[in-house]
């Protein structure tokens, strides 16, 4: 008799001894993979999305969830698609929108309110019993309770890539969007300078095209450029000079977050220092002290280099028009940074 491959997998879920191991508990803690998002009731009109209790009809809302269960099978068989989502690459983000798919659908019906809880937060959900003799139905469960939601940035940092990714939900297009570069002529008078607050070129791209933005230059860690438009074109990277100005961004992860949690967990990654490296300074929009990781050598001379050859290129650029974005966004806009500030009078003489 053929088996199926999903009969063939299910005694990985069931005990030899086909006793409880759960001891016959329902309820299991969730972290959540997708945003809730509506599929019947009241909820699918965008109207009346936010105010639900004028109906007496449910709404319902579905999204995936992983049980955090170490004895579950997600735990113990699937990866978690948090980690797979940040690495930096169609293919692992392809990856990770499978991983999702493989995991639990989880059903809310509510008269209230829109589901508060997102990617990255932990709930509390409801398993069924399975079929053919399995404990649990893994396939679907019930939402029941939050139990520790995270701020908008979330401290589950590992989850904050695969909140973008899966912000509408398993339908969304894996890796759309583009790069905010136009055929508009650019004859540069300036340069604007960013950080990209990620961990390398690529997770900026990644950004940057779901943003439908962009740098005309990366510059990493190691000193090496990555061009993504050429200079004598417009590209979307500051409102203020994107018909002026040449973007240019170093790959660094600012002052980390807004969360201190998540700020004290950053130093180390991508290649960053560790803490007691990084500058003290103020947040040039409020004058906050924040500690800020510390551009390299490498990047600085690399900058040098490359607004050395913009000039040459394009004798317009002068020194009073080489800004940090802090300058030209004032009060909205944190980079460069205090870390980067020091190096700009170098930067200015590039191009004297």
């Amino acid at each position: 008799m053929a088996v199926s491959y999903k009969e063939s997998a299910e005694h990985l879920f069931k005990l030899p001894d086909k006793k409880n191991k759960f001891k016959n508990k329902n309820s299991f803690r969730v972290k959540v993979l997708t945003h809730p998002r509506a599929f019947s009731g009241p909820a699918t009109n965008s109207g009346r999305v936010n105010t639900l209790d004028e109906s007496t009809v449910a709404s319902k809302y579905v999204f995936m969830g992983r049980v955090l269960d170490p004895d579950m099978s997600h735990h113990r068989f699937l990866q978690d698609p948090c980690d797979i989502s940040t690495r930096s690459s169609k293919e692992n983000a392809e990856h990770a929108a499978l991983l999702t798919a493989l995991h639990t659908k989880i059903i809310l019906s509510t008269k209230a309110v829109k589901p508060s809880f997102k990617v990255g937060d932990y709930i509390w959900a409801t398993a069924g019993p399975g079929d053919n003799n399995m404990i649990y139905d893994l396939q679907h469960m019930q939402f029941t309770a939050i139990d520790d939601t995270f701020p908008e940035v979330y401290s589950q940092m590992a989850c904050r890539d695969l909140a973008t990714l899966m912000k509408g939900g398993m339908d969304d297009t894996v890796g759309a969007g583009e790069l905010g570069i136009t055929d508009i002529p650019l004859d540069p008078i300036g340069v604007t300078l960013h950080y990209t607050n990620a961990g390398t070129a690529q997770d900026a791209i990644n950004t940057l095209k779901k943003q439908g933005n962009a740098y005309h230059y990366i510059i990493e860690r190691n000193g090496a450029i990555v061009t993504l438009a050429e200079p004598n074109v417009k590209v979307i990277h500051d409102p203020e000079t994107n018909s002026t100005h040449v973007g240019v961004a170093f790959s660094n992860l600012g002052y980390g977050s807004d969360i201190p949690a998540v700020a004290a967990a950053m130093p180390g990654k991508y290649g960053s220092p560790p803490i007691e490296q990084w500058i003290t300074g103020p947040d040039p929009r409020d004058g906050t002290s924040r500690k800020w990781e510390p551009y390299t050598t490498q990047q600085i001379s690399a900058a040098v280099t490359l607004l050395k050859e913009l000039k040459r290129k394009y004798p317009g650029i002068t020194a009073d028009n080489i800004k940090e974005h802090s300058e030209t966004a004032r009060g909205r806009k944190p980079d460069g940074g205090p870390a980067l500030t020091p190096h700009v009078k170098e930067f200015k003489r590039a191009v004297a």
